[in-house]
């Protein structure tokens, strides 16, 4: 009977614990609810649990008296410490201490390094006689717990076995909490990520008011730039302890982005709020002042609930919204006051210059995010103003400016403060053209770096007509584009295609690519997007080795004639891998070819691992691969084909959509869904352009 009892008891913990993970919450609190638990099932007068985390320890208490709270002030007194060397409660050498069978205390408030605030605790509730047992999970020590009782007892083995399957649950259950937590948590800084910062909203906006703060790090990218990545994770490091230090007590502090944090501070009003920005400003202006050039430095927008809005994303654009606007003033004042650091105009006419200038204008801050553009500009790039603040200049880029040049804008800005030169750009709707620009940056009057002015002009029409010469760099990306497409036409031909599915799949490449940057954040190089854009149209290179017969059959093909078409994915990866086609300076083929050979032969694989030819799953399949074959399969269901009419734009869209996570990468169709009428404008105009251009 007692030994049903003791299972009918753990198993009732298991459930309890387990309840206990999936809420969640901060750690205290989670400890808090964990000594609860153990104490209800244990039935005895107190419970202690210790847990030790890195370099902290996290402690919680509960007797019969609090068992019942979700929080006390009591354990809000104890929470989390740092111990002073050998000072944590138990250290791992209490295993040996304890035993691994536990130990039996006549009074836990003697156990060796409980700091004087437990014991005091300990002592109120009054508790003497207690049984220590260590947390140890796939042999890593946790820490403690700790069964109390207010008058002396001896415990018999069954007993004992109750709460050792106890504390074994509590063990699992701190581990799994831990597992969660790591989900929330930014593995760099330790501070929230976006899970955990959402997580935290719903906590934080059961407060009748509070203040958002959206801070942006300017510099960043110089620093990461002159100085490396591991100098820049460094410095990311030391920033996330600074925002701890200068941020009020319990603060909710996550990093949102790659240099972009978010702060929750519940209750604070605009005063407080202001008063949080400008302590956290002035910590990281004494930060970076012993670093060498460049010094990073923090820009912070403020946003207040109720007034602001009640959702996240709310005050997150609201914030983010001031915070541009304080990074244009900054520039503002640079550029019209006075000042030894370089000559200033009047503020009038500087914004009436903006205004009326013929030529594109834009100004960014020291991280090239676009703070303004003038009406010559949006006009050029086909998107408002509204659309491209905070985005880089790289927004409009159409893939096809050399990454020599990128690089030697970046070395000039970086070294010089100025840069002339030409990239290409796309309109938002109406092609590319060929920028003459000159970049000169912005400096206040002690001469910190605030942003960069470029100005822009389109000489398209005069390339064309031999009055603008580019420089030479441009001839070998012009020959590589040119031959290309060539090579793909010649494939297109074969299966009686034509270049118009090649110029759209391109197309549909570049807005893929484009759209899924700020999920895949390795596709953020612009000249990443023109080597995908331009590769992509050598998808089906591979159809030049498969009989003619075979690919304009219009009924079913054999089986046989099956696999000779499956074949064209390894047949083009082996002509792109050919050395016929690499330059013999090199000892492997360029990343063109690389990208347009794994696109090749990886474009009919499947998400569910049931594609070909190498029947590769998730993310094992490249991701220049995983984009276009949703841009391939788009093309091909719209396509009148021998065997089948075009589809529709709709039938194409929930074609794609029912492939998510089977034939598609889930996420990559989410962006698609997000795009899908570009796809449908593309289409059209290319499709038009087709057809007046053949009379069909």
């Amino acid at each position: 009977m007692r030994a049903t009892f003791a299972c009918v008891q753990v198993l009732g913990a298991i459930s309890a614990l387990n309840a206990e993970v999936l809420r969640g919450g901060p750690e205290t609190d989670f400890l808090h609810r964990l000594a609860a638990t153990l104490q209800a099932q244990a039935k005895c007068d107190a419970v202690l649990v210790h847990v030790a985390h890195g370099d902290v320890v996290a402690l919680a208490t509960v007797g019969q008296e609090t068992a019942n709270r979700t929080q006390s002030s009591d354990l809000a007194s104890i929470g989390q410490f740092t111990p002073s060397p050998g000072g944590s409660l138990l250290p791992e050498a209490g295993l040996r201490l304890v035993g691994g069978n536990g130990a039996l205390f006549t009074d836990v408030r003697q156990l060796p390094g409980v700091p004087p605030i437990v014991r005091e605790h300990l002592a109120r509730l009054e508790v003497g006689c207690g049984f220590a047992v260590p947390l140890v999970q796939d042999g890593e020590f946790l820490g403690h717990v700790v069964f109390a009782w207010r008058t002396p007892r001896s415990l018999s083995k069954g007993a004992r076995r109750v709460l050792h399957k106890l504390a074994r649950c509590a063990a699992i259950n701190v581990q799994l909490y831990r597992v969660q937590q790591d989900r929330e948590r930014d593995p760099l800084t330790g501070l929230f990520n976006r899970l955990g910062l959402e997580r935290r909203w719903q906590e934080c906006s059961a407060s009748p008011r509070g203040a958002l703060l959206f801070a942006d790090l300017d510099g960043f990218k110089a620093l990461n730039d002159v100085r490396g990545h591991l100098e820049g994770d460094r410095f990311l490091r030391e920033l996330a302890e600074v925002l701890r230090v200068a941020a009020p007590a319990g603060t909710v502090i996550s990093r949102y982005g790659g240099d972009e944090f978010v702060l929750l501070i519940p209750g604070a009003g605009r005063a407080e709020a202001l008063q949080v920005r400008a302590a956290i400003m002035e910590c990281v202006r004494a930060h970076v002042t012993a670093m060498e050039p460049p010094q990073p430095a923090i820009a912070i927008g403020i946003s207040l609930w109720p007034h602001d809005g009640r959702s996240l994303q709310a005050l997150i654009g609201k914030a983010d919204q001031r915070m541009y606007q304080h990074k244009r003033r900054q520039v503002a004042q640079a550029l019209t006051s006075r000042g030894q650091a370089q000559g200033r105009l009047p503020g009038g006419f500087f914004e009436g210059w903006l205004v009326n200038s013929p030529d594109s204008i834009i100004i960014t801050d020291p991280d090239m995010k676009i703070l303004y553009v003038n009406p010559a500009y949006e006009r050029r790039a086909g998107y408002p103003l509204r659309e491209l603040v905070g985005k880089r200049p790289n927004f409009i880029a159409s893939g096809r400016t050399p990454r020599e040049v990128y690089d030697d804008m970046w070395r000039a800005l970086h070294t010089e403060g100025a840069w002339k030169g030409h990239v290409i750009n796309r309109h938002r709707d109406d092609g590319d053209w060929i920028a003459s620009v000159a970049i000169t940056k912005i400096v206040d009057r002690r001469g910190r770096l605030v942003g960069y002015l470029g100005i822009s002009r389109d000489v398209t029409t005069d390339v064309g007509e031999g009055r603008h010469a580019l420089p030479p760099v441009y001839e070998g990306a012009f020959t590589q584009e040119a031959l290309a497409f060539a090579l793909a036409a010649a494939a297109e031909m074969h299966d009686q295609g034509s270049r118009a599915h090649l110029e759209r799949i391109r197309e549909f490449t570049r807005i893929l690519v484009k759209a899924a940057s700020p999920i895949y954040p390795e596709l953020q190089s612009p000249v990443l997007l023109g080597t995908m854009a331009l590769a992509s149209v050598l998808h089906d290179i591979g159809k030049i080795a498969v009989p003619t017969h075979v690919l304009a059959k219009p009924g079913p093909l054999t089986e046989a004639e099956f696999e000779l078409v499956k074949s064209h994915t390894i047949k083009g990866w082996e002509l792109l891998q050919s050395p016929s086609l690499r330059d013999n300076r090199l000892p492997s083929p360029s990343h063109f070819l690389r990208v347009a050979a794994n696109i090749a032969r990886s474009h009919h694989e499947r998400w569910d691992g049931t594609g070909y030819p190498d029947g590769l799953a998730g993310e094992e399949i490249p991701l220049e691969a995983r984009i276009v074959a949703i841009a391939d399969v788009y093309d091909a269901l719209r396509s009148e084909r021998p065997y089948k009419p075009g589809w529709s734009h709709q039938q194409a869209v929930e074609q794609i959509r029912s492939g998510r996570g089977r034939a598609f990468d889930p996420a990559l169709v989410e962006v698609f869904l997000q795009v899908a009428d570009s796809f449908a404008k593309v289409w059209d105009r290319m499709n038009d352009v087709y057809e007046a251009a053949t009379g069909g």
